[in-house]
């Protein structure tokens, strides 16, 4: 192709196949540059090129001669040269490289929010300079469907600059945040032990780490109150409660319990009360996230990379979020017409399209940049079993939101026993409406009461007193740790998720309901002892809002840089002057984190700790004793896994129980005796797949 082409960036492959394939009306060709591919094609008489990244190219350093720390003198260079594992991205920067040369117009074409924006904005500087800025243009699209990407095509709007501006500016604060806190803490450790270990520290790493701190604190000194509990079931079964539910008086407890003899349970009264529940609004990405770890106890990363790869697709709408809006300038008719293709959701657009106005039941939050995640209408083909659970939880609700309000009726049944007051309360729906299109994703029970009269007497089966202690508050969960973040304000719709997982890689934190290590309560203490800065909510939300001002046309980068650059040097003055404590407490409690999470169990043989190891000559990791060489009891692992203690014995052989967790695959439990029972149809089914082909 000669000079003077459109070169149309976008942020991922499949994304570039795509937008060529619908823009060229499928007459594209495809090129290779090394492993990179990309598109080229000729529209309405202008040369086009589709090319794409593998997400951010770019990555920030210090520059050439900083050391130590605090740093701010910090450049763009390409990741493939910082970080092994961007490694994988050197051909897509050299291929854009060499297309860059000879366009004359640039289209930045990847996810239309802040890191989309920037990841556009740094290939299409750094490459083509400033003549390529000033002939750049921005493509706005929230789905990747060919009229979505038609119509971003024929409405490029002009360069995004406030949205890049808002992208370095965040950037520039994780980078000093986390570079320099980290190398603080490492450096800490350092000194006490003599050794380097990186513990890491970040902008709204380390407020999320003391919120999830702050609740091991409560549930530590949580002090258990005694109560007694006093309930009858009647001869239909039904279960009835005392309405004073919890006795903390153990002597009155008593004395009312001894009051009923075999006294008979007298209905008093019974009310029935209609309830209406609204449909619910369509996801954003905090709720599906929320939504999905309940139904599925998906984390909200995994929501996160499944929701992606629907989008990328073409399935749903932009994943990531804030809108519980519909689109503007599509009738939702059209919307729930196109998903009548779909033979699992056919019978339930028919009802809906039969309604005289179809209007969805929107939420009240909005996004600038993106309306609701809604299915497209795309008929799914090649979906993994996530793929699939996530989109039928996305449509049926996106379906639920047009259907009319449902009926529930709760009702409450008092009794009374020898004079004292009793209850039992169950709720049913009546007309399901929305309801019966949500399906099983409907969380609410079904609890029908059986039918009394008022003023009979039923026969009292069975009186217990049951004794009783209050528990302390309940842990966070993943996914209501990133409501939490969401609450106070910290983080974003996209990073939340991304920075909870950084929590568990740094052995900070562990298990579904998350408990904090000794070194991660270590880590908010010295943080909160020595510099609170780092570790609070309002300094962390109040840069967010900066970031937001400046995506709104409104704040000075620069402004917000310096103020940050001034924080963290009198935060760093601090830390360093005591650095000593701060190392001798970081290293007694890494000791003891690495040592609880390699930790499997006791050894049968001779009484001292299994732990995981690593061969010396191989590399290989396993389970040996600690008491080797006396002792040189051992089993198998799988390699290249990360292995998780369950705290739990195999019913066959009473030995522990692990997980294996791999990267894209579905984790499981085992025992760890190779040749235990469990294991054995292990493999035969893959066999007789393979013989019966």
């Amino acid at each position: 192709m000669e000079k003077g082409y459109t070169l149309v960036v976008t942020e991922k492959p499949k994304v570039s196949q795509r937008i060529a394939e619908f823009l060229s009306g499928g007459t594209a060709v495809e090129k290779k540059a090394g492993k990179a591919k990309y598109y080229v094609f000729t529209k309405d008489g202008k040369d086009i090129i589709v090319a794409p990244a593998v997400g951010h190219l770019y990555t920030l350093r210090p520059k050439e001669g900083q050391r130590g720390y605090p740093i701010f003198e910090i450049e763009w260079v390409p990741s493939h040269g910082v970080s092994k594992s961007s490694a994988f991205s050197k051909p897509y920067l050299a291929s854009l490289k060499k297309l860059a040369k000879n366009a004359s117009k640039f289209i930045n074409a990847c996810d239309y929010d802040i890191e989309g924006s920037l990841i556009g904005y740094n290939i299409i500087h750094e490459l083509g300079k400033k003549k390529a800025i000033e002939n750049t243009h921005r493509m706005k699209f929230s789905a990747l469907t060919e009229t979505e990407i038609e119509k971003a095509y024929q409405n490029q709007h002009e360069l995004d600059t406030e949205m890049v501006e808002a992208g370095i500016t965040r950037h520039f604060l994780d980078w000093y945040w986390g570079i320099n806190t980290s190398r603080a803490l490492s450096a800490a450790y350092s000194k006490a032990v003599g050794g380097y270990r990186p513990i890491s520290a970040g902008r709204v790493q380390s407020p999320t780490l003391k919120v999830l701190s702050d609740r091991e604190k409560e549930i530590a000194v949580f002090v258990p109150e005694a109560y007694w509990e006093i309930s009858a079931v009647l001869e239909n079964g039904l279960k009835i409660m005392h309405r004073e539910e919890r006795f903390f008086d153990k002597e009155k407890a008593s004395e009312t319990y001894e009051k009923f003899n075999e006294k008979p349970a007298i209905v008093e009264k019974i009310e029935k009360r209609t309830i209406k529940e609204e449909a619910p609004a369509p996801f954003n990405l905090s709720t599906l996230q929320s939504e999905s770890y309940r139904a599925f106890k998906y984390s909200p990363k995994k929501t996160q990379k499944f929701s992606q790869s629907l989008y990328d697709q073409g399935l749903i709408s932009y994943p990531r979020t804030s809108s519980q809006k519909l689109p503007a300038g599509i009738e939702p008719k059209a919307m729930v017409e196109a998903l009548r293709k779909i033979s699992a959701y056919k019978k339930i657009a028919e009802e809906l399209l039969k309604k005289p106005d179809l209007k969805a039941n929107e939420g009240k939050k909005t996004d600038p940049a993106h309306p609701c995640i809604y299915p497209t209408g795309e008929v799914p083909k090649k979906l993994n079993d996530e793929e699939l659970r996530i989109f039928d939880l996305i449509a049926r609700r996106f379906l639920a939101s047009f259907g009319e309000t449902a009926t529930r009726q709760s009702q409450t049944v008092s009794f009374s026993i020898a004079s004292e007051p009793f209850f039992a309360r169950g709720a049913i729906t009546l007309d399901k409406q929305w309801i019966g299109i949500y399906g099983k994703y409907y969380s609410k029970k079904e609890e029908e009461l059986p039918s009394f009269e008022e003023a009979s007497e039923e026969e009292v089966e069975k009186l217990s007193k049951t004794a009783k202690k209050t528990k302390p508050p309940a842990r966070y969960s993943q996914a209501t740790i990133v409501k939490k973040m969401e609450t106070i304000g910290i983080g974003t719709k996209a990073t939340r998720a991304s920075i909870l997982q950084t929590l568990y890689d740094r052995k900070y934190i562990h298990n579904q309901k998350i408990e904090v290590t000794d070194l991660g309560l270590t880590v908010v203490s010295v943080l909160s002892e020595h510099a609170p800065e780092l570790t609070s909510e309002e300094l962390t939300r109040k840069f967010e809002v900066y970031v937001e001002s400046i995506k709104a046309g409104e704040g000075n980068r620069e402004e917000v840089l310096e103020e940050a650059r001034e924080t963290l040097k009198t935060v760093i003055l601090r830390f360093k002057e005591h650095i000593t404590e701060i190392g001798e407490e970081l290293a007694e409690k890494y000791v003891k984190t690495l040592k609880e999470q390699r930790t499997i169990s006791v050894c049968k043989l001779c009484k001292n700790d299994l732990i995981i190891r690593r061969s010396r000559a191989s590399g290989k990791q396993f389970i040996g004793c600690s008491g080797y060489p006396d002792c040189t009891n051992s089993y198998p692992l799988p390699q290249g896994a990360l292995i998780v203690v369950m705290k739990k014995e195999c019913e066959h052989d009473g030995l522990p129980m692990i997980e294996v967790v791999r990267k894209g695959k579905r984790k499981f439990s085992m025992c760890i005796d190779p040749a235990c029972k469990s294991k054995e149809d292990w493999g035969k089914d893959k066999k007789k797949a393979k013989k019966d082909a």
